[in-house]
């Protein structure tokens, strides 16, 4: 008698366990709950919560559960090689770099289906540029920026500048900074402009001038010398010359009696402007009073008709080991087509998903980067075989500049040897590439 109670059980466990399986077979899931992992200011993280609490509450596939990732990208990469990272990990244009390709499942399959697919003329074109990498798609673009000029609306209207009319040209650009600079003495009190970071400032001027990182064959980088060249010259005369800017963060200094600035001066309002990326959540949480606008870096002495603008993106990727890839696309899919606008307010940036943008065109802080929205390009540069190997040494070729070692032809052409030795060392991977990566969606 025991032994048939027993027989039974396992026949109701057995049935039970085949009716669990054939209703998550049709219902395409294998999962009961998948990872989100994300970080950002709180502000953002409370609007993204708040949009997985509404996904959960109406779907009927796997709960979706918001983690808060690792600080670190070491830690990230660690635990995704390790099978321990997210299902979905919000994150930017670097994640190939950071984590490699094949930790991340691509959407090709997905985008592209009939059914569940996304449109990708309802992208801005830069951003949905972006995610095809390879000859796959990696990611959902939610929101992206633009390379601009950051400024403190208050130091602007305090010094009698005009925020509607912003500099168009470098010489332009120079009279707002000195009239932005004040001192007391020797002391640098306040400072016309600085810099996200020294790579950033590089690269903006170098696009401002008219260059670019690379050529569309992949066969040389920095191919415009000049343009170049004259971006590491224009800074050394913001820094040294005319002293309306500190050493930008990245360049080790030492030996000088100029003042470097705190990295929190903008936030600080002892810094009225700022050349990097249009985004600003970071800087408004540590100080929510600034007020912020934004104008597009003005041109360079060798800028033809269109200049180059740096972007990038933020986007959804689905990590290769998800434990249900389609429905983890289904979330990405619902929150950008639901909530890629509104988040895009609260994280400064452009919505990727966006059939309009009259919503910026109306907001003073963002209306003089929208015609820049809408032109442009993708920046090929951003992730490639033996990226870090060459980028490593461009920090070095502002540093070499402002410490008096090179000149900005020298200090540039020793760059050129060195980007030419890793392309060289790196072409058949650098070939591979090109013969891979094209737009797919």
């Amino acid at each position: 008698m025991i032994k048939r109670s027993i027989v039974f059980v396992l026949m109701l466990l057995v049935t039970a366990a085949m009716a669990f399986a054939s209703a998550a077979e049709e219902s395409g899931s294998s999962a009961e709950e998948l990872t989100y992992w994300f970080a950002a200011s709180q502000p953002e993280v409370a609007f993204i919560q708040a949009a997985v609490d509404e996904y959960n509450a109406q779907s009927s596939g796997p709960v979706i559960k918001l983690v808060e990732r690792p600080d670190s990208n070491e830690a990230m990469a660690t635990a995704i090689a390790g099978g321990q990272g997210p299902d979905i990990l919000h994150y930017n244009h670097n994640t190939v770099w950071f984590f490699g390709l094949d930790s991340i499942y691509d959407l090709k399959e997905f985008v592209l289906d009939d059914e569940i697919g996304m449109d990708s003329d309802s992208f801005m074109p830069s951003a949905r540029r972006s995610v095809n990498y390879g000859g796959k798609v990696i990611a959902l673009p939610i929101s992206f920026g633009l390379g601009a000029v950051m400024y403190n609306a208050r130091l602007i209207e305090e010094a009698g500048l005009d925020a509607s009319d912003p500099p168009q040209t470098w010489a332009e650009f120079e009279e707002w900074a000195e009239a932005l600079t004040i001192r007391e003495g020797e002391e640098t009190v306040q400072w016309g402009v600085t810099a996200d970071s020294v790579d950033w400032l590089l690269q903006e001027v170098m696009f401002a001038n008219g260059g670019d990182w690379n050529n569309d064959d992949m066969s040389e980088y920095a191919p415009f010398k000049e343009e170049l060249i004259g971006g590491v010259a224009w800074i050394e005369r913001l820094v040294n010359e005319l002293e309306v800017m500190p050493i930008p963060r990245g360049v080790t200094w030492t030996g000088t009696s100029q003042m470097l600035a705190g990295e929190q001066g903008f936030e600080n309002e002892t810094i009225a402007m700022k050349i990097g990326s249009s985004g600003f959540s970071g800087e408004q949480s540590i100080n929510p009073d600034l007020r912020i606008g934004l104008f597009p870096i003005p041109r360079g002495p060798l800028a033809g008709d269109t200049v180059r603008i740096s972007t990038g993106y933020n986007g959804l990727h689905v990590m290769f080991n998800s434990a249900d890839p389609r429905e983890s696309y289904l979330f990405m899919k619902w929150l950008v087509e639901n909530k890629a606008s509104d988040y895009a307010i609260i994280n400064t940036g452009y919505p990727a998903y966006a059939e309009n943008l009259d919503r910026y065109r109306n907001d003073p802080t963002y209306a003089a980067m929208v015609d820049h929205l809408l032109k442009s390009p993708v920046r090929r540069f951003h992730v490639f075989p033996a990226r870090l190997d060459v980028r490593s040494q461009e920090p070095a070729v502002v540093e070499n500049v402002l410490l008096g070692r090179m000149t900005p032809r020298e200090s540039v052409e020793n760059f050129k040897e060195h980007a030419a030795r890793v392309f060289s060392e790196n072409r058949q991977e650098l070939d591979e590439f090109i013969s891979i990566q094209e737009l797919v969606w």
